[in-house]
């Protein structure tokens, strides 16, 4: 049987992920790693989607390269910068694949606390990795029918995702001013924002919660909320499936 090109997942343009990676030398970066971007090939993305891993590497981490290059699939783009500009390497890296080509679909996600030296993966990275990318083959057709630009778990009411973790049609993000270097590593959240185009205030149903599956928009104070409750319950299930397996194997 031969593909229907209708059905393709990039039939309607390529699909194009980009990874925004902070090394902190005291964190265990290469599991951390290794979890995400696992997340991503568990629910198939990675066979339907390009890979960019950025990453900001201060003191040039011996074996970094080979990592990459053994962790991610052949094709994937590398870029190491040496100079900590948080996530404004990643993102600009994003904007210049949508203005090269602004057809299909963008991703973005980043390694969330890894600056904190810390040894395991945070739950709520782990939620907003899963959570964001997991559901792939739905969120596609909603940005390609046409209204809706981006999706996230929560989007704001000014039109960024909290947290970072985000789907964008190519062609919305072509049309976003460039990012520029900042200090103040917010300003790379609310890039985002419709608001900063050159077209003005995009209407408010332009973002899609992934959490809500609606056209539903957050506060900061709800969408900690909520991402604390999903977080939890994630690490809830995942604790109730450790200890059936345990039972099982008659260990519990």
């Amino acid at each position: 049987m031969t593909d229907d090109p209708q059905s393709s997942p990039q039939a309607n343009g390529p699909i194009r992920v980009v990874y925004g990676v902070y090394l902190h030398p005291a964190s265990d970066w290469r599991a951390i790693m290794a979890g995400q971007i696992g997340d991503l090939r568990a629910c198939g993305l990675l066979d339907a989607a390009s890979l960019h891993v950025i990453v900001t590497d201060l003191h040039g981490t011996p074996g970094l390269e080979a990592f990459l290059t053994e962790l991610c699939p052949p094709g994937t783009t590398f870029r190491i910068h040496r100079e900590n500009r948080y996530e404004f390497w990643a993102l600009h890296h994003l904007w210049s694949l949508a203005r090269e080509n602004p057809e299909g679909e963008v991703a973005y996600f980043h390694s969330k606390s890894i600056s904190r030296g810390i040894q395991r993966r945070s739950k709520t990275e782990r939620t907003l990795t899963r959570e964001t990318f997991r559901p792939w083959r739905d969120v596609l057709p909603l940005l390609r029918r046409g209204g809706i630009a981006k999706a996230g778990l929560f989007p704001a009411e000014e039109g960024w995702v909290w947290f970072n973790f985000w789907w964008a049609r190519a062609d919305y993000i072509a049309r976003l001013p460039e990012p520029e270097p900042s200090t103040n590593r917010y300003t790379f959240e609310a890039w985002l924002s419709g608001k900063l185009s050159a077209d003005g205030v995009v209407p408010r149903n332009d973002a899609f919660s992934l959490h809500a599956w609606s056209s539903r928009r957050y506060g900061p104070e709800e969408a900690g909320r909520q991402m604390r409750r999903l977080a939890n319950r994630r690490l809830l299930r995942w604790r109730g499936l450790r200890r059936l397996f345990l039972r099982l194997r008659g260990e519990g």
